[in-house]
């Protein structure tokens, strides 16, 4: 029996400085494990990318090492989860330039800079005796540092949250309650002597 496991990372990392994007990075990593299966024992090789033939006849050749295998290989399962929302990374980055314009035309008083990440992980295990499971789970990520402009701080307070499902008009009035505190702040008590 057949049986690959496989995970699959895709990222879109954009770098903000000065309230503006000024970096875009892309990662896409495939690593292939594949299983051989054969009278109670395993051969297994792994590669990064999509399976190749030269894998799997490695994971062949590796039977010889009489690898123990009692619990053996599932067979006839289907589970598929998968999480968060669909986004292409054209449209992540269409999202994170209109919630920077935003941030930038209602608080120009404000400079923000970090990070803005959409991830994407994906986890299958298949075989030909009928197993298919998979995993997808999708995120939004952002970290942004503010710092107020007649501030000699490094930051004065920051934006952050991670969301599966990503509304930019979310965010943004997440991000209103805590700039408008800042922006307004209360004289704190005295102290009983």
């Amino acid at each position: 029996i057949k049986e690959l496991y496989q995970t699959k990372l895709q990222e879109v990392s954009l770098n903000v400085t000065d309230s503006q994007i000024d970096a875009l990075r892309t990662k896409n990593i495939t690593k292939s494990g594949c299983r051989v299966y054969d009278h109670g024992f395993f051969g297994i090789a792994g590669n990064l990318g999509e399976p190749k033939g030269e894998t799997w006849n490695q994971a062949r050749e590796n039977l010889a090492r009489k690898l123990p295998c009692p619990w053996g290989p599932g067979t006839n399962g289907q589970r598929h989860c998968r999480l968060g929302g669909e986004m292409t990374a054209d449209q992540f980055l269409a999202q994170a330039e209109g919630l920077l314009a935003s941030l930038r035309q209602d608080f120009p008083q404000f400079q923000f800079s970090n990070k803005l990440n959409w991830v994407e992980r994906e986890v299958c295990l298949k075989n030909d005796a009928g197993l298919d499971y998979l995993y997808r789970d999708a995120v939004v990520e952002i970290s942004l540092l503010v710092r107020s402009l007649d501030s000699a701080n490094i930051f004065d307070t920051a934006l952050s949250g991670v969301y599966r499902t990503f509304s930019p008009e979310q965010f943004l009035a997440e991000a209103r309650q805590i700039l408008e505190a800042h922006l307004h702040p209360i004289a704190m008590p005295e102290q009983e002597k």
